[in-house]
Parts: C-alpha cells; sequence; structure tokens
C-alpha cells in the first residue's frame, strides 16, 4: 500500500506559518521576478483569480477583491519542505519525495487493506501524527521563549518585538533606524548570513524576520550574540 502526501496551497501555507495575519485571506504567491501566479489560497481560488495568470494583467483585479499579492520566498518553502518530509520518515522507511509538496509513503506490514486503511486514519486523525504535533508545537515554543531571552539580553535599548501566539519567526523592528543592507555586510564578515529575504525596510519599517524553527538553543544564542556585533558596527557608523 502506498500512501500519497500532497500538502494543500503549499506556498501560501508557509507564508501563513510565519504571517496568522494572512489565515482566511484570499492570497496569491508569484513565480520568478513576480511574473505570473504559481500559488493560491483556497479564497483566492474562489475569487477565480487563475493559476498562472501573468500579474500585469490581473493586478488592478486583485486590488480591486483585495487578494494579498506576495513574491515567492524558495528558501522558506525549501526549509518548510525538509521539515515536512522528514517527519513524514518517522512513519515510513521508504519515502520517495515527488516534489517540494509532495512525496510517497510505502506501508508495509499488513495483511489486507481494511487493516492498513484503519491504521493511517488513526495516525492521521488522532495517533502518533498528533502526538508529533503536539510536541513539536512544544518544542518550538520553547525556542520562540529563549530567543525573546536572548533578545531582552542584548536588544533591550535597540529593538522591540512581539511574541507571536503562532509562527516560527519573530519581527525586530530596530530603533532607532539603521541600514539593513549594511548590517547584513557585517554580519556577513562574522560568519551570519542574513538574506535579503528577511529584510524590510521602508520608510516605516526597519526589521528583519527572525526564524527560529530550525535552531536549537546554542544556535540561537550564537546567531543573537552576532547579531548584536553587527548592530553595533553599523550603529556607529550611522554616527
Amino acid at each position: 500500500m502506498f500512501a500519497l502526501v500532497d500538502c494543500n496551497n503549499f506556498y501560501v501555507s508557509c507564508e501563513r506559518v510565519f504571517n496568522p495575519n494572512l489565515q482566511g485571506k484570499p492570497v496569491a504567491i508569484l513565480s520568478n521576478n513576480d511574473g505570473c501566479v504559481i500559488s493560491l489560497s483556497d479564497e483566492a481560488k474562489k475569487l477565480e483569480l487563475p493559476f498562472g495568470a501573468p500579474i500585469f494583467k490581473w493586478e488592478r483585479f486583485c486590488k480591486e477583491k483585495n487578494i494579498t499579492i506576495l513574491s515567492s520566498n524558495y528558501p522558506l518553502y525549501g526549509d518548510m519542505s525538509t521539515r515536512v518530509m522528514n517527519i513524514l520518515a518517522e512513519f515510513s522507511p521508504e519515502i520517495e519525495v515527488y516534489s517540494i509538496d509532495e512525496s510517497f509513503l510505502k506501508l508495509n506490514g499488513f495483511e489486507n487493506y481494511e487493516i492498513q486503511e484503519q491504521i493511517l486514519s488513526e495516525l492521521i486523525s488522532e495517533g502518533e501524527i498528533y502526538r508529533l504535533m503536539k510536541k513539536n508545537i512544544l518544542v518550538y515554543k520553547q525556542r520562540r521563549d529563549f530567543l525573546c531571552e536572548q533578545l531582552t539580553k542584548y536588544f533591550a535599548k535597540t529593538a522591540s518585538w512581539n511574541i507571536p501566539s503562532g509562527g516560527l519567526a519573530i519581527w525586530v523592528q530596530f530603533q532607532p533606524e539603521i541600514a539593513l543592507v549594511k548590517l547584513a555586510e557585517e554580519a556577513r564578515k562574522i560568519d551570519l548570513f542574513l538574506p535579503k529575504i528577511i529584510l524590510y525596510q521602508n520608510k516605516d519599517t526597519c526589521a528583519i524576520r527572525f526564524g527560529f524553527g530550525h535552531l536549537n538553543e546554542d544556535e540561537i544564542a550564537s546567531v543573537v550574540k552576532k547579531l548584536k556585533s553587527a548592530y553595533n558596527k553599523v550603529s556607529i557608523k550611522s554616527f
């Protein structure tokens, strides 16, 4: 027996993990260079925004329908895909990753289809998968709280943030503002990579999206300490 696992609206679902405000709202994800629509939430599908639609032809439609348009974030999707596949691998030693959001699981050791169907149903609805999810939620909550402790230790007077109720990232808003591109340059010098996709700067915002889901406590402590060192160098040069 084989199980096909297909994540629903995967790119949109990944974005919602880090931005719960997108829940229940129509969302569209664009391809490279913001060319065309490659992922839609169920809400956007109901509004009949076509998959593959060239955004320059449908931008007015999206504004009228209040559809949130996002550029694709492939590092995020790849990371989330790896997490999903790792969880699935805990339930079957034979897994074939078919795409970024699909995989096949081989389920052996059962005498007939009825037993397989029953066991698979139990795993999904109330069994091991549910318990694993609860365990992971606890682990991520501990990492979130530890990150907040480290941010308080190093950035209590120079940044602000809110503790999220969900998701795997914290928005860190710098006060006073600094040049985030310069921050990334200084961080790279001490082996801390800050990709452009986590830097958000305009006239109203100077913030980074600090993802913590893939880091243990030692790694979180190291990253925050390096971030503070890079911040100090940039802030000194700004004055």
